[in-house]
């Protein structure tokens, strides 16, 4: 087990005799800075250049003998289809106005961090929506003033 100091991402020889996951949802995938246990049990001190934000599959560990890959784990999502432009416009402004990332897909939805007033907004406003359990992969993200 022990424990790993890690500042950057490393490249994945796939030669590892043992892979360790960091499954984590999107919110600790952007903090750069944090202590994690890996699901074998390695403590895991991150001290990433401030900005990244890890995605599915990233190697922050590979010395040959061990590998440690991030898993991009499944958390609750409400996910809002495009019904028309005016619609997504709306869920758009709304979102961005909340400083909340978003998940816009090829496939006409948007996926967003699933919480109770953004539930009561979509009830409020009669926008369609449905609450799923998946990885968070944001596209579109807001940002503090």
């Amino acid at each position: 087990m022990g424990e790993l100091s890690i500042t950057g991402l490393a490249t994945w020889t796939g030669t590892a005799q043992t892979v360790e996951t960091l499954a984590l949802i999107w919110d600790d995938r952007c903090k750069p800075r944090q202590r994690l246990t890996t699901d074998q049990g390695t403590t895991v001190l991150l001290a990433l250049p401030r900005g990244t934000i890890l995605q599915d599959g990233d190697c922050l560990w590979d010395d040959g003998q061990r590998a440690i890959c991030v898993r991009a784990q499944a958390e609750p999502v409400l996910i809002i289809p495009f019904r028309d432009p005016v619609t997504l416009g709306k869920v758009a402004h709304h979102l961005g106005n909340w400083h909340r990332p978003a998940q816009i897909d090829a496939d006409g939805t948007i996926a967003a961090q699933w919480d109770p007033p953004l539930e009561e907004w979509c009830q409020h406003h009669g926008i369609a929506w449905e609450r799923q359990e998946r990885p968070f992969h944001a596209n579109v993200r807001g940002h503090s003033h």
